[in-house]
């Protein structure tokens, strides 16, 4: 974690604590719940992070499964249309170059 970040969790739990400053009065040591505070804070931040990390991999793996289903996908076509009679063959040929 980033000092940044470790900066963005106090100011956070400040915020926190300033708005549930009456209830605060019931913790009878406040710097041993700050300080726990603090780290679970950043336990979260940490693993929210790792999600976020693992999320973008998924996607990228997709990503790239869906590419080659795709050309997968044009080989079999390609495949089909190669064992086409000649003149189906040019028909095709010929419907593809006019939309280029």
């Amino acid at each position: 974690m980033s000092s940044d970040e470790a900066e963005d969790v106090v100011q956070d739990l400040m915020i926190k604590f300033w708005q549930k400053k009456d209830e605060l009065e019931q913790f009878g040591n406040f710097k041993s719940y700050a300080l726990k505070s603090v780290r679970n804070e950043c336990l979260n931040r940490l693993k929210h992070h790792d999600v976020k990390l693992g999320f973008a991999d998924m996607q990228l793996h997709r990503s790239e499964l869906y590419s080659m289903e795709v050309n997968n996908l044009k080989e079999q076509i390609i495949g089909f249309i190669n064992q086409l009679p000649e003149k189906q063959k040019a028909v095709i040929h010929l419907k593809r170059c006019r939309r280029v």
